[in-house]
């Protein structure tokens, strides 16, 4: 892992969650995280909302920042709250690459209303939700309000308790 301190770079990664969440600050933004290394938190991991061109992913190389698809996938795992990454009300956010745990009722992911959403290449295993493209726990929403343009490619749920909702 990097330091606090460190701009966040492959080359100088910052060493934790809540120092990758302090980079979702606007737009245009790509948070990599290191194969083989685990991510843990009670908070909400990661949160998307109202973000526009967002990537969420992987790198195993510290020299170029290249991806080694045969090396294990950085694993974040939430231990408490609700969900563990928020993408609601977004737009051209892409989650690929990673493995997503949580062992509480939230959403692994939670994509209300936000258009242009790809998930790929992601396992989403042990948690009490996997993906809501709807309204969900927040009540009954209007059409408009659910994902739109959503793409789960190449990618599995295993051992929750429902896999997706769109109400």
């Amino acid at each position: 892992l990097g330091l606090s301190g460190n701009p966040g770079t492959y080359t100088d990664p910052q060493k934790t969650l809540a120092d990758a969440r302090g980079r979702l600050t606007g737009n245009n933004i790509r948070l990599l995280f290191k194969r083989g290394e685990d991510w843990t938190d009670s908070l909400t991991l990661l949160n998307l909302s109202s973000r526009t061109n967002i990537h969420i992913g992987s790198y195993s190389s510290a020299v170029d920042g290249s991806d080694d698809p045969t090396l294990p996938k950085p694993k974040m795992t939430k231990t408490g709250g609700a969900n563990l990454i928020v993408a609601t009300d977004s737009v051209d956010c892409r989650i690929m690459n990673i493995e997503l745990h949580s062992n509480n009722t939230g959403y692994c992911i939670h994509a209300s209303g936000c258009v242009n959403l790809l998930v790929s290449k992601v396992s989403l295993n042990d948690a009490g939700k996997g993906i809501n493209i709807g309204s969900g726990n927040l009540g009954v929403q209007p059409i408009a309000h659910r994902a739109q343009y959503f793409c789960i490619y190449d990618s599995t749920i295993q051992n929750v308790g429902f896999a997706a909702n769109d109400n």
